[in-house]
């Protein structure tokens, strides 16, 4: 399962899981947002490459054992952070549009599940 740089910064990285046709279903998903919540996502993503880390939970939070979320208004980005990298380097794993308080159990599960099998094969 191939990792692929997405943004890179000074002190951190996020990247995406390609598949064998070099596509990317949270990449999809990113560019399937209206454009305002697309910038609002990117500039989280300019904003944890710049300092390596994003300290204002209502942006990034720690959603559940590895799973991280960036967060903007009702769109969220589950993450994880890839381990032995020599600066902060999240994978994007899941995009969604949260309709409830809490996350939903399967979208968690989704998540939890993708980055295990990804973290098997590297």
């Amino acid at each position: 399962m191939p990792i692929k740089e997405y943004i890179s910064g000074e002190k951190g990285v996020i990247a995406v899981y390609v598949d064998e046709r070099n596509q990317s279903d949270v990449i999809d998903f990113l560019e399937n947002l209206a454009e305002s919540d697309q910038k609002k996502v990117i500039h989280l993503f300019d904003l944890f490459c710049r300092q390596g880390r994003i300290w204002n939970e209502e942006k990034f939070k720690k959603e559940e054992g590895p799973i991280w979320a960036f967060k903007s208004f009702q769109v969220r980005i589950l993450c994880a952070f890839l381990p032995g990298r020599r600066k902060p380097s999240v994978l994007l794993l899941h995009g969604l549009h949260k309709k409830a308080d809490k996350l939903s159990r399967s979208d968690l599960d989704k998540a939890q599940l993708m980055f295990g099998n990804i973290l098997k094969s590297i």
